[in-house]
């Protein structure tokens, strides 16, 4: 029986995932897909704050103008 050590603290470099990535093609699709992900939801972000900043700003002239 062969018993795995879990305690060795490995640092995984970039140029580690890098040399996987391609060498794996779904893995390098799943990557960029992560990363395509993550700046949508920044985007989105972003363009729920200026909807914000924009209704408050459209609502502060509708309250001096009426």
């Amino acid at each position: 029986m062969v018993q795995e050590n879990t305690d060795i603290n490995v640092a995984i470099t970039t140029d580690d995932v890098q040399a996987v990535m391609q060498s794996n093609p779904m893995m390098a699709l799943q990557v960029q897909n992560r990363a395509l992900m993550r700046k949508l939801g920044e985007a989105q972000g972003e363009v729920a704050r200026l909807t914000q900043e924009l209704e408050y700003s459209q609502n502060g002239k509708n309250k001096k103008g009426g």
